[in-house]
């Protein structure tokens, strides 16, 4: 099976876990049937698994980014003596 972008269209549909394989279908332009077809493949769940690891790991880059973020404003505002960081608090 060569991947193409049919198969991306349906892996990253299939991924966010919001739409029935009916509407997969439809949006990608394949048949059901064929969405049915293909997560038995290996190579189609090999490439589903790939797309999911992507997603995990950019969520967890985005987390601690902002995570981070989040914690250096705490700090600066916990160690602030200004009046009007001190009246409005933390939140």
């Amino acid at each position: 099976m060569k991947i193409v972008n049919k198969h991306i269209c349906v892996a990253k549909r299939l991924i966010e876990g919001k739409l029935t394989q009916k509407k997969i279908g439809e949006e990608c332009k394949v048949e059901e049937r064929t969405i049915r077809n293909w997560l038995k493949r290996p190579e189609f769940q090999k490439l589903c698994d790939e797309l999911c690891s992507d997603y995990k790991r950019t969520a967890r880059l985005i987390a601690n980014r902002w995570t981070v973020e989040a914690a250096k404003t705490l700090i600066m505002k916990l160690n602030s003596k200004s009046d009007e960081v001190a009246r409005k608090g933390c939140g």
